[in-house]
């Protein structure tokens, strides 16, 4: 698995130790970054597992799956699980995986708010001191504020408007009802499966949460496939070297902080400084597109193999030579 995160990182880090989950790589990214590079995806797509766990909120969701559908993360073979708010943004591609809240009315979340609070408060009067609040903010931290959240964390609600209600000690609720949803062809949200609290509860007296899906084959995965991904590849990494040649390959130069369009196939195809380049040693960053493009991108899906497309440096085919 790669999990692409910000401030999530360590609520990830504790998720995956739990669940005996390994993440081959975590990315981080900084939040309302807005000319995100084609480099900062080139780990993941370098990585032998295929399964993108991404949380970001919907602005910083648009611009990673704008370079990502653009460097082919977004196509067969791949599974995006993302967060909630990924899940909005216009530029979503097919297939992906998210959680839904299932109870959205605005009334019935402010009814347990208010419930949380009272019972909160009520504890607090029963067996704590409370202080005077501070005047301004630049006085001394209040003491009871502290003690206040302490105990909105620990109330719990077994009956709630949305259901069975408790949080976890960074004050994430914990139990709630969501429902899995996959984006289908045209964008359609679809309902797949539940993420529901189990009735059992752990020796730890904790409800366990259950994963039912209702049916595998109603899937949509990237790419348009109704196969669902192995979720790992043992890949040939090939370099393709390639020159303007209309009208089966065109070349469109960069300009500074642009990305290749993945809604009209480009691939990224930089010139390089020297005849065997190293990693991003770019002299020039083009996108390619066209026949010989889609053809390349179709034979790595059907066979199995990733690649990194760059120009020539003199934009010449080369010259036969007999002794190498």
């Amino acid at each position: 698995m790669i999990a692409m995160v910000d401030l999530f990182s360590g609520v990830c880090t504790i998720w995956r130790k739990k669940n005996n989950i390994e993440v081959e790589k975590s990315v981080e990214f900084e939040l309302g970054v807005t000319n995100l590079t084609h480099s900062f995806l080139t780990e993941v797509r370098e990585a032998k597992s295929r399964i993108i766990l991404m949380y970001a909120n919907d602005e910083d969701a648009e611009v990673i799956f704008r370079v990502a559908g653009s460097v082919n993360l977004t196509g067969v073979g791949y599974v995006w699980i993302v967060s909630e708010q990924a899940l909005q943004v216009h530029n979503r591609p097919d297939g992906l995986l998210g959680l839904h809240l299932s109870h959205q009315e605005e009334q019935a979340h402010i009814l347990d708010s208010v419930k949380v609070i009272a019972q909160a408060l009520s504890e607090m009067y029963e067996f704590e001191n409370i202080t005077e609040p501070p005047n301004s903010c630049g006085e001394s931290t209040w003491e009871t504020g502290k003690i206040f959240y302490k105990y909105l964390i620990k109330q719990k609600l077994s009956r709630g408007r949305t259901g069975r209600i408790s949080f976890d000690a960074s004050g994430d609720r914990l139990d709630g009802d969501y429902e899995i949803i996959n984006i289908q062809r045209g964008g359609r949200r679809v309902t797949v499966g539940t993420y529901t609290p189990s009735k059992e509860v752990s020796p730890e007296g904790k409800h366990e949460s259950e994963l039912k899906l209702k049916n595998e084959t109603t899937i949509i995965w990237p790419g348009g496939s109704r196969d669902k991904p192995e979720g790992y590849v043992i890949s040939t990494e090939l370099k393709v070297v390639t020159i303007e040649d209309k009208p089966f390959m065109w070349v469109r130069k960069l300009n500074p902080g642009e990305n290749c369009s993945a809604e009209q196939k480009e691939v990224f195809c930089p010139r390089p400084n020297s005849t065997f380049p190293a990693k991003n040693d770019w002299q020039e960053l083009y996108c390619c597109y066209g026949y010989c493009v889609d053809l390349l991108v179709k034979l790595a899906e059907r066979v199995n193999f990733t690649f990194e497309l760059h120009l020539t440096i003199d934009g010449t085919f080369g010259l036969y030579d007999r002794v190498s």
